[in-house]
């Protein structure tokens, strides 16, 4: 099978071919799909998505321009698509079974009504506003209303809304506590964080590893030259081991939020001059200083970041504004969100010239006398030398994790990804939590980051703040352990992903209940039988077998919903099926796969979520090994 998809948007929310899982199922439920995308620009940002993407190149063929033509006259009922081959030249045809067209998304029909009803205000591009002070008191706004997002994004607006309407309506069924929050970092962005915890009423101590200017508060411990070397306890009662000039001192905070920033190397292989410079230097060039020609080179050090593009971009615009010529130099333009989207605009329009590589492309450069002759192999042009001659040639370092990310993540017990910046890619957790309850991420130490994702950030983290804060009673079916039946071989010490089991005297492990994300991880792996968690006992998981039926223990969050999405959708469900849902496929243990069959049950399912999905990070992959052992 021949498919093709058509991104005609250079936006990162297109559909399904630039989020990838689409295409990523086709190709692996299909060795013999061939997969082709046609694309202008390919905003690959976001946390992992280089790697995947990568990963995805192996299987897929991505052709960056736009078809001319679609025709459907082919006697064999084949789909034709009339491109223009970069590599060659010339126009092509290429015949597909099944094609998919991905449009940009755009303001609801409907949006001019609302603005005139509500009293709300619209952005450029006819979506809601961002800013909450464009919205009269009592109305708020979420997902793509307010422009193009992923799901991620989605989610975690709404989530913010909901906080804001329990806040401003004062109904919230317990009060929150106002407990001391540890932020670890002292860059820029650890002092956004710090400031909006303090402003929001949350004593904060600020563990800085190096030593910069900030302002004091009386809400606010700053620990400068301090760095974090153990962290005991859980979420709302934290200990932190602090070791500064001033020796070891223990903190206790109820949360912990790491904005450490990032750091930057510098280009490799580069003689720095007057004509060649740092994109870092260059922003701190004084006006009188810049020539009348710069050009930008994004990507030299590495895969463009949207942080760098954003940048350049703001004084690209600049300098065509003074009258002077600025070139960019890139494979792909980054353009994140409305924000990127409006400065890609402001920057063509004021006369910015873009100028287009590909990654097998020759690229280089020389200095002539004064002057920067660059030279390289233009996306539209195969095989032609294009010259640029400029005064002034400006390098992006490359954006790297920071230095201390490895001791961090072994402190907090928390995972780094391919990259080697500190978080977790699971989509359960992000944008900003962790599998451990009390530990937040903001900024670029855990994903590619500028100030308005910044910003979104620490409203959702507030958000999470507030949750964990609540007083009263706690919701749901966390397990405890039966102190007399327990042999203190602390299995279920070892196999919590999420830290919620500690010790006591004489090495007794608990269960703190506010940690516990009811996985039953430990249930189903304690030799002694010693753990038990409500409403998922080994006799309600399997009180509803029937015999001769098909019995699925399903993950609530991944295979149960399919039953919902079923019934929405008006089929008919198998009525020798029954579906149990659990907390997770962790929870379900040998035993558990032997009672239903025990009981008359023709087979037993087990479903879960896909590796690296799971909530409880590896529970997914221990239920799938006992399934084999099974």
């Amino acid at each position: 099978i021949n498919w093709a998809c058509m991104a005609t948007k250079a936006c990162e929310n297109c559909g399904a071919c630039l989020s990838g899982e689409l295409v990523d199922q086709v190709s692996r439920q299909s060795h013999t799909t061939v997969i082709t995308v046609f694309y202008i620009d390919l905003q690959i940002i976001g946390k992992e998505f280089r790697n995947f993407t990568q990963k995805l190149s192996n299987r897929i063929k991505f052709t960056q321009g736009v078809a001319s033509e679609i025709l459907s006259d082919r006697e064999d009922g084949k789909l034709t698509i009339i491109h223009e081959d970069e590599t060659i030249g010339v126009r092509t045809a290429q015949h597909f079974d099944l094609i998919i067209l991905s449009v940009g998304l755009g303001a609801s029909e409907n949006v001019e009504e609302l603005v005139l009803k509500l009293g709300v205000k619209t952005d450029p591009w006819g979506f809601l506003s961002q800013s909450q002070s464009d919205f009269p008191k009592g109305i708020y706004a979420g997902g793509t209303a307010r422009g193009p997002m992923n799901i991620l994004s989605a989610i975690s607006q709404g989530r913010i809304a909901a906080s804001r309407i329990i806040n401003d309506l004062d109904i919230a069924a317990n009060a929150y506590g106002k407990f001391q929050v540890a932020v670890v970092g002292g860059e820029n962005e650890a002092v956004s964080v710090a400031n909006a915890l303090v402003q929001k009423g949350y004593p904060v101590v600020l563990i800085d590893s190096g030593k910069m200017a900030f302002l004091k508060d009386e809400h606010l411990k700053y620990l400068s030259n301090a760095r974090l070397v153990s962290v005991e306890g859980t979420v709302g009662n934290f200990v932190l081991g602090i070791a500064n000039a001033e020796g070891k001192h223990k903190e206790v905070a109820g949360a912990i939020v790491v904005a450490t920033g990032f750091t930057q190397l510098q280009p490799e292989n580069i003689v720095f001059s007057d004509q060649v410079v740092s994109l870092e230097l260059f922003k701190n060039y004084p006006d009188k200083k810049i020539p009348a020609k710069v050009t930008f080179w994004i990507d030299y050090s590495g895969p463009e970041n949207k942080n760098n593009a954003g940048i350049i971009l703001d004084m690209a615009i600049s300098l065509a504004d003074e009258g002077k010529t600025a070139y960019i130099l890139m494979e792909k333009m980054l353009v994140h969100g409305l924000l990127g989207q409006k400065k890609y605009d402001a920057a063509r329009k004021a006369g910015v010239k873009f100028l287009r590589t590909t990654e097998n492309a020759s690229v280089d450069f020389t200095v002539e006398a004064d002057k920067v002759k660059l030279y390289y192999e233009d996306i539209t042009l195969p095989g032609m030398k294009i010259f640029v001659y400029s005064d002034m040639l400006v390098i992006s370092e490359k954006i790297a994790p920071p230095e201390n990310t490895l001791s961090v993540s072994a402190v907090l017990n928390q995972p780094i990804d391919t990259e080697g910046f500190i978080q977790s890619p699971n989509s359960r957790y992000r944008p900003v939590a962790s599998p451990r309850k009390g530990i937040f991420f903001a900024g670029s130490c855990h994903d590619e980051s500028d100030g308005d994702d910044l910003t979104a950030e620490i409203a959702a983290i507030l958000t999470g703040l507030e949750s964990l804060g609540k007083n009263g009673p706690r919701d749901g079916y966390p397990a405890w352990i039966l102190e007399n039946e327990c042999r203190k071989c602390l299995t279920c010490l070892r196999v919590c992903p999420h830290r919620a089991v500690v010790l006591f005297r004489s090495n007794k492990p608990r269960i703190i209940p506010e940690a516990c994300f009811e996985c039953g991880l430990c249930v189903s792996n304690c030799p002694a039988k010693a753990i038990r968690q409500e409403a998922f006992s080994n006799e309600k998981l399997v009180e509803k077998v029937n015999e001769a039926e098909t019995f699925i223990f399903a993950c609530e969050r991944s295979a149960f919903l399919a039953e919902h999405e079923a019934k929405r959708l008006g089929l008919e469900l198998n009525k020798k099926v029954h579906i149990q849902p659990v907390r997770c496929t962790g929870r379900i243990g040998i035993e558990n796969m032997f009672a239903p069959l025990l009981k008359g049950a023709g087979r037993v399912i087990v479903a879960g979520c896909h590796e690296g999905n799971c909530r409880s990070m590896g529970s997914n992959i221990f239920a799938k090994r006992r399934i084999v052992c099974f």
